[in-house]
């Protein structure tokens, strides 16, 4: 029950920022969510750089900077715009909600690497996660969307496969409207109540 509270909390989060930052820019959220202009919103930089195999990003909260991987580049590779979205929603999650947790443990004395402890810590791993799912993926404006340009119609997953047969057109719809990767963008529509799973 408390985790399931603690993710009620992080979507209501999510929500409240958006709709203040999209206020400074005087519209209101539409697909795609501008993630990088969230990251200047929040006036942190970012830079791509050689990362170690299996790390998509690290954030220097001291210098404000989010170092991104070279292989998820998509000005080089455009096929990891969706990835490289996701990354950055992930490094904006660890800021909102980790800030105070990376600068207590920074200021510790004698930390020992407890800075560490962040990026090995599942509990924030996941929450940081459901942070930017939520955040590239607003489920109120998912399902506006979806009614305003399908109505009621509705997908089924069974296995790695989409029924009715137009259900591939949709995901693709939702991958170019939203520049989030297909499988954020499957767990988003079940969330949502869009797709069903047949057994």
């Amino acid at each position: 029950m408390k985790e399931k509270n603690n993710y009620n909390r992080i979507k209501n989060l999510v929500n409240i920022f958006l709709h203040e930052f999209y206020r400074t820019k005087e519209i209101v959220p539409s697909f795609p969510i501008d993630i990088e202009g969230i990251v200047k919103y929040l006036d942190y930089n970012t830079t791509f750089y050689n990362l170690k195999d299996g790390v998509n990003a690290i954030t220097d909260m001291i210098s404000r900077v989010i170092f991104i991987s070279n292989k998820t580049n998509p000005y080089k590779y455009r096929a990891m715009l969706g990835r490289y979205n996701f990354t950055l929603a992930h490094e904006i999650g660890h800021i909102i909600l980790h800030e105070k947790i990376y600068f207590k443990l920074l200021n510790e004395k004698n930390n020992n690497g407890k800075v560490e402890e962040i990026t090995d810590n599942e509990n924030i791993e996941r929450e940081a996660d459901f942070f930017a799912a939520n955040l590239l993926l607003p489920i109120d404006l998912l399902k506006h969307e979806f009614k305003k340009n399908f109505g009621d119609k509705r997908i089924i997953i069974k296995g790695d496969k989409f029924y009715p047969d137009f259900s591939s057109s949709i995901i693709d719809f939702f991958k170019n409207k939203t520049h989030a990767s297909e499988p954020a963008i499957v767990i988003a529509l079940k969330q949502a109540g869009l797709i069903g799973v047949a057994d």
